[in-house]
């Protein structure tokens, strides 16, 4: 294709651009157009905070996803040392929501921008203090649900939002349906239309779990509605992603399943895979548009946070694999996508 530009238009091959006094004018047809969402990213993963022995860590890491193999490296610092925050992303930034600040529970909201990293910035707040809760992402808005607001675990089944478009403290607009939890799906699926929420669990000082999903309307600001139940049973602090048909649900305390369920139709998921032999929780989720990732996590069988980056295809059901590291191992990192 020939492109010639000239000073009131742009020609290419046999049709033209130009301005019109009612905007711009194309004399041919534009066909494929496609506008990413947020919940996929293009270019890279991202990991932020969490737990790296001996304690929280502050530090923003990045990995390509074109060569995510020994390609980690550190690109900025959130404000403070946090772990259990959660991350929301945008098409331009990430946002680290809430956490543990050395035994301080925060309603912190910090943000940073992907083209540039750096330092993250403070620019609003959750409603309340809060810590190990999921998040969820639409084109527009940020989501952060459910989680506790006091270390003794109070859980809690809000879904707060706070806008991309400007710098605004996050409101409660809806509720979780099956009762307050923390430690869902870290990272959450997102639908174009629908935010999903995976396990967790209703009360930490009763240690119990649920294998419920849930899904929520970003078009309207109404109680989430049960649509399913995770395949291996109850579990939580697995790590959420999604492709464009299906959200994914990647290990968590209690076992060690890689679930699949569609956006199509309210279904219990489907067990494709496995993270590793070993039950891992505590992961981030990010999702590239071809490829899920679950970043980091702890085992209880050995005891150890560990620094693995599984990758699992969205394009065939299989196992998930350890294809890099992140440069430490570390327990609830918050994740993100560009």
């Amino acid at each position: 294709m020939t492109i010639r530009i000239k000073k009131d238009r742009i020609e290419f091959d046999g049709y033209t651009l130009f301005e019109t006094s009612e905007g711009f004018f194309f004399s041919g047809q534009i066909t494929g157009c496609q506008i990413q969402d947020a919940f996929q990213g293009t270019v890279a993963g991202i990991s932020a905070a969490g737990y790296a022995t001996p304690g929280p860590i502050n530090t923003i890491d990045k990995f390509p996803f074109a060569s995510e193999v020994n390609n980690v490296t550190n690109v900025g610092t959130l404000p403070a040392t946090v772990y259990y925050s959660t991350g929301v992303s945008s098409q331009t930034h990430g946002y680290s929501a809430g956490g543990n600040s050395g035994g301080v529970i925060v309603s912190t909201i910090n943000r940073f921008p992907f083209a540039s990293f750096g330092t993250a910035v403070q620019t609003c707040n959750i409603s309340y203090n809060n810590y190990a809760s999921s998040s969820n992402s639409s084109r527009e808005n940020g989501y952060v649900v459910g989680g506790s607001c006091v270390p003794t675990g109070v859980t809690q089944n809000r879904i707060e939002k706070f806008p991309f478009a400007t710098i605004a403290s996050s409101v409660n607009v809806a509720s979780m349906t099956c009762g307050t939890r923390e430690g869902m799906s870290i990272g959450g699926s997102n639908s174009p239309t629908h935010g999903y929420i995976a396990g967790g669990t209703p009360n930490r000082s009763v240690p119990t779990t649920t294998a419920n999903i849930e899904k929520f309307l970003f078009a309207t600001d109404s109680t989430a509605t049960f649509v399913g139940s995770l395949s291996g049973g109850a579990r939580s602090r697995g790590s959420g992603s999604s492709s464009t048909t299906s959200g994914y649900m990647a290990g968590g305390y209690g076992n060690n399943f890689l679930d699949k369920f569609p956006f199509a139709t309210d279904s219990n998921s489907t067990n494709i895979g496995c993270l590793s032999s070993l039950s891992i929780g505590g992961q981030a989720g990010v999702s590239s548009t071809t490829n899920g990732y679950s970043l980091g996590g702890y085992s209880p069988v050995t005891l150890v946070a560990t620094a693995c980056i599984f990758k699992y295809p969205f394009s065939s059901d299989s196992n998930a694999s350890c294809v890099a590291s992140l440069r430490a191992g570390v327990s609830v990192p918050a994740g993100f996508q560009d």
